[in-house]
């Protein structure tokens, strides 16, 4: 097999394992769990509030799982945070919820979740956390998705 292949082959392996890893966290129970105290606050009333904080669970935890898969997961997350036909889509308020949880997670010792204020402060989040160790991506998510759902970090078995 060529090499082109080969690598096209075991980053497709990668990305699917990621993914499942996703999917796997939207099979976890979560009705007793506590709604974070900053969720009102950040997300109000808004009628995807539920379907963002899945999302935002969903995508820390393959983040967190993703080996080698980083960068990617975090260039779509930028893509979604940007893409205004996405607006009306829990993944655009999740995508800018967790970018500015890694970065500041990344910046901070301690930090408020919030959305972003513009596309500026995203691509520049973006651009910080894209030239991290893969690694590193990998502890970030762990320590936003703790922030964040003021909750243990998920194990999900392989």
């Amino acid at each position: 097999m060529p090499a082109d292949l080969s690598a096209i082959e075991t980053i497709e392996d990668l990305i699917i394992k990621s993914v499942a890893y996703h999917e796997s966290y939207h099979q976890i129970s979560k009705t007793d769990w506590q709604e974070a105290a900053w969720v009102s606050t950040v997300l109000g009333n808004n009628k995807l509030k539920n379907d963002t904080l899945e999302e935002v669970g969903a995508y820390l935890v393959g983040l967190y799982y993703g080996d080698k898969t980083r960068a990617i997961q975090i260039t779509q997350l930028f893509f979604f945070s940007v893409n205004i036909l996405l607006e009306n889509r829990p993944e655009y308020y999740a995508s800018s919820l967790i970018l500015m949880a890694l970065i500041e997670s990344y910046t901070k010792e301690q930090f408020t979740p919030r959305l972003a204020k513009n596309p500026l402060e995203l691509f520049m989040a973006y651009k910080t956390l894209n030239k991290l160790e893969d690694e590193e991506l990998g502890r970030l998510a762990e320590k936003a998705y703790i922030k964040l759902f003021e909750r243990p970090f998920p194990e999900i078995l392989n």
